[in-house]
């Protein structure tokens, strides 16, 4: 009886995943025409949630900027309008506090419309998480299927007159001599310290417009703009305003301005101008004329950061500090 064949072994998925994700970590650059080739390996650098695909479309940042100016606009004349000022003392501050809420609720819920509009989840489409695979597909299938007419065949393979490049070092592995032509990765600890040398430089330039403003310019701090006018002078205030202060509020306007605004306008136009233009909607959202200048400093710093560290978290925290720090100070004084 003749012996049966035996039939090969199936391909094992999980080496075949990790075969893949080893060659998407070769970067191949072609010097000098067909002759010669010089592989590169890539080294690890932060994880970016800020991730390649289908870009913000002009009628997304259009409905943001409009309701992030409306809102502000609207907020500044009902909170300063002098009907409030005939309920109590203690109703006042409720109110302001309530629209606050509502204003920051609007501002959410359109955010969720355009996350909705990419069809991706709210934490996927502001780059608060990696994408997954299939999320990249679905976000962006017309990028996909220009890459995939780009990727070349697997039977393709490199002619054996290709040499490798002569900058390659004897006796070095590749990930070294790689680690010295590649530039310098924004990497974790960067981060840290430029979020923390962020928080300090915004503070104290805080704090000197706040003391050279009055006698240099004769302005001082719009009594519609104080801790106390708009949160009371109680603990309760200052619990509200460090939670809409210092969390919702920088929460909101970073995903508005350095996701959805900064990054259509870093696709169409310099990174200089389109940081510009970001800071300039940032600066006028908050209609405040006296703290133009801060508000000009912080949006800077904010996209800088999150365009050079490739994620929004980092410009979120920086916010959150600058804002914080404001609130603790304030209602220090106040209840001191």
């Amino acid at each position: 009886m003749p012996t049966p064949t035996p039939m090969p072994d199936r391909p094992d998925t999980h080496d075949s995943r990790e075969i893949l994700d080893r060659l998407s970590q070769i970067d191949v650059r072609q010097q000098g025409g067909l002759h010669g080739v010089r592989t590169v390996t890539r080294q690890p650098r932060l994880r970016r949630s800020v991730e390649a695909v289908r870009p913000w479309s002009l009628a997304d940042v259009i409905i943001i900027a409009l309701t992030l100016l409306a809102a502000g606009v609207v907020s500044s004349l009902i909170i300063g309008n002098r009907l409030t000022n005939l309920l109590p003392a203690v109703g006042v501050v409720w109110v302001r506090i309530i629209l606050l809420l509502v204003f920051y609720a609007i501002e959410l819920g359109v955010l969720a419309l355009l996350a909705y509009r990419r069809k991706l989840p709210f934490s996927a489409a502001f780059r608060l998480r990696r994408l997954t695979e299939e999320e990249r597909a679905s976000s962006s299938p017309m990028q996909d299927a220009s890459a995939a007419k780009r990727r070349p065949s697997p039977s393709s393979s490199p002619s054996p007159s290709l040499r490798p490049n002569s900058d390659d070092r004897p006796g070095m592995q590749p990930e070294a001599s790689a680690a010295l032509r590649s530039p310098r990765s924004f990497t974790i600890g960067r981060v840290v310290v430029a979020v923390v040398s962020a928080s300090v430089l915004l503070r104290l330039a805080a704090l000197a417009w706040t003391i050279w403003a009055a006698p240099l310019l004769h302005w001082s701090v719009p009594r519609s703009e104080s801790m106390s006018y708009l949160f009371g002078s109680s603990t309760t205030g200052a619990v509200a305003a460090l939670l809409i202060v210092a969390i919702l509020g920088p929460f909101i306007e970073e995903l508005a301005f350095r996701v959805i605004i900064q990054e259509w306008f870093v696709a169409h136009l310099p990174i200089l101008v389109a940081v510009i233009i970001t800071t300039a909607i940032f600066a006028a959202s908050h209609v405040s004329l006296w703290a133009a200048p801060l508000y000009v400093l912080l949006g800077i710093v904010c996209s800088w950061l999150a365009w050079k560290s490739k994620t929004i978290w980092p410009a979120v925290i920086v916010h959150a500090i600058y804002n914080a720090t404001a609130v603790i100070a304030a209602f220090y004084l106040i209840l001191k």
